[in-house]
Order: C-alpha cells, then sequence, then structure tokens
C-alpha cells in the first residue's frame, strides 16, 4: 500500500462547483461536511484541500488514483518526521504526484451515490 504523504494531498482541492455538488446532495453527510467546509474555508477564494479524502482513495483503490510514485527508503525520525534515508530507511511506495481529478471524481460519486433515507 503506498503512502500518499501531506505534501502530495495538497494537489487536490475542492472547487467551487465540486463544493455545490456535495452541498445540492443534500443528505445528512453532504450538509455535515457543507457545514465543515464553511468552518475550515476561510474566505470565497480559498480552495479546500482534500488531504484524507485522497488516502481513503487510495485504500479503497490501491493505485488507481497515482500519477506518480516512487519506492524511497524511509525512515521515521526521533521528532516523529518521515524522512528518507538511503542507509538505514524500509523500502515503501510513495505517491509523490496524485491523479487530482480522478481521486476527486471517486470522491464525489461516493458521497452523491449514497442512499438517502434511512
Amino acid at each position: 500500500m503506498p503512502i500518499v504523504p501531506l505534501d502530495s494531498t495538497t494537489y487536490v482541492q475542492l472547487t467551487d462547483a465540486e463544493r455545490r455538488r456535495v452541498a445540492d446532495y443534500a443528505s445528512p453527510l453532504t450538509y455535515s461536511l457543507e457545514c465543515l467546509y464553511r468552518l475550515w474555508v476561510s474566505g470565497p477564494a480559498q480552495q479546500m484541500t482534500l488531504h484524507d479524502q485522497l488516502a481513503v482513495a487510495e485504500t479503497a483503490s490501491p493505485c488507481a488514483f497515482l500519477s506518480r510514485r516512487e519506492m524511497l527508503p524511509l525512515v521515521v525520525d526521533n521528532e516523529g518526521y518521515t524522512r528518507i534515508n538511503r542507509g538505514r530507511g524500509e523500502p515503501a511506495t510513495v505517491c509523490l504526484e496524485p491523479k487530482g481529478d480522478e481521486s476527486m471524481k471517486y470522491y464525489l460519486d461516493e458521497l452523491t451515490n449514497q442512499r438517502l433515507g434511512l
């Protein structure tokens, strides 16, 4: 399973049109997400970065949303940071560039294809 680092997830941002799609679906989940989006976004020009959503999509469909990945020797240092260490690192596949449009489509389709009503 590839690692999806924070700097890779910054490529995936929710546009205004995508945010409207979430809000227009009007389910309890999408209503809650829209409320959270309003808390996280400080102004109308700011877009929501979907860090966790890309990691979840990667877990659901391994390597389906990665444009560029590389095997790197990684180690976690004493401060908790993941570092490349060619001498001591353990090999791990790292997502260096996601397929932002495809991962966003997957995320939005999952949100807006849920059953309404319980």
